[in-house]
């Protein structure tokens, strides 16, 4: 094959439509936006990079289609039988490199304006929705409403690309960092994203892709808020205060700029692995694993102080290399009010055990999933029933706030 990639043909679906089956929705955006254009920064600023959306076309087309394609696998890609048969009903809607497939994209944006917005306006550092922000110097709030509509050429597929769209509407968003809400979109007459999820019936199947199916979660906050900017900020402020807020994540620190220890074991256990602390801080936790992987991966331990250990990082094993947060966390629109949500994806095959803590002099392997009673010596999972599950136990007291 002289190094060839062999091109792959659509496979069969039904046949197309000479009118074909229109699908349209006016949306707005309704969070800040992180980044969204062709280049993934406007500079090389390691730590505070700037992030910039695309001026011409804020809804790219290429992006729009590749979110519908992963909510299309999360509703209903995820039923196949197996990784082939789901590439090639998908190649055969959403089409490929070598032909088109049977869902035509259009795009109507020019109302939309832009206005950029400095993290540092967002707030003291790590907390709201600068936390959710991370590293980006900038944000953008795009204004006006954009038309988003999708001719399919197939009855028997509307279905399919019905809840692709209003998946995507109602837990996607655009840009970067949609799982933690930015960029996420707003529509008149979507459903409550409870009955839409409970209306998907059967189970996920394919294993390692993301499913609103067979044990996927959806929970609002208990108040309702006067904006969706207000509902957004309260649902990446609650996951802050989960891992490592004060009185709930940590202790009390005894000075402004010293924060309290973690209630969370995998500090200590990065000083036991290394041998490394500082009298005051020797390893007290009694659990050894990496819990907190649940919400995704890689994160990155920064210790401070002398004798402390370097900067370690968990990431997946079996050298994934990175691994999406399951969680889902943004605000939407219930009967006329906005809510926080978090939502919780089912990926079946997904390895909870198995992963990585690289060290400065040697990689170590870690565990994230807790074993017997270990969630009731962790002081955030057992104040919310000393769930194992930590995303389950996140669901528990994520609905336990108020706003």
């Amino acid at each position: 094959m002289n190094g060839a990639i062999p091109r792959r043909s659509p496979g069969p679906v039904e046949a197309r439509s000479p009118s074909g089956k229109l699908l349209e929705r006016a949306v707005h955006v309704v969070t800040l936006v992180h980044g969204g254009g062709p280049v993934s920064s406007e500079n090389d600023h390691r730590q505070r990079p700037r992030r910039k959306h695309d001026e011409a076309t804020p809804l790219r087309g290429t992006a729009v289609r590749g979110q519908l394609r992963f909510w299309w696998r999360a509703t209903h890609g995820c039923t196949l039988a197996s990784i082939p048969e789901l590439r090639q009903r998908e190649d055969a809607l959403w089409g490929n490199a070598s032909a088109p497939g049977i869902v035509d994209l259009r795009i109507q944006q020019s109302a939309l304006t832009a206005q950029d917005v400095s993290v540092d306006s967002l707030g003291g550092i790590g907390t709201g929705l600068r936390y959710g922000a991370f590293a980006a110097s900038n944000l953008t709030r795009l204004r006006g409403e954009a038309v988003v509509g999708l001719t399919v050429g197939s009855e028997a597929a509307g279905r399919e690309v019905a809840d692709a769209l209003t998946a995507w509407l109602l837990f996607g968003g655009i840009g970067g960092r949609t799982r933690r809400g930015f960029g996420a979109l707003s529509a008149a007459g979507l459903p409550d994203p409870r009955e839409f999820v409970a209306g998907l019936r059967g189970d996920a199947r394919v294993e390692r892709v993301p499913a609103l199916r067979g044990g996927s979660s959806v929970v609002l906050s208990k108040g309702t808020f006067a904006s969706a900017e207000d509902a957004h900020k309260f649902a990446v402020d609650a996951m802050r205060k989960f891992r490592q807020g004060v009185g709930v994540g940590r202790n009390e620190g005894q000075q402004p700029n010293r924060p309290g220890r973690s209630r969370w074991p995998e500090a200590d256990q990065i000083r036991r692995m290394t041998d490394t602390y500082p009298a005051q801080h020797a390893p007290v936790h009694p659990v050894e694993a990496f819990p907190r992987g649940a919400f995704g991966m890689p994160i990155v331990f920064h210790f401070m102080g002398a004798k402390e250990p370097d900067d370690a990082q968990l990431v997946p094993g079996n050298n994934i290399g990175r691994m999406a947060s399951p969680l889902i966390l943004r605000p939407v629109s219930v009967g006329g009010r906005w809510h926080a949500m978090a939502a919780r994806l089912l990926v079946p095959g997904l390895p909870t055990t198995e992963a990585v803590v690289t060290l400065a002099k040697a990689n170590r392997p870690a565990r994230t999933q807790l074993r017997g009673d270990e969630a009731r010596e962790i002081r955030p999972l057992a104040a919310h029933g000393a769930n194992p599950d930590v995303l389950a136990a996140f669901l528990t007291y994520f609905t336990s706030l108020s706003s």
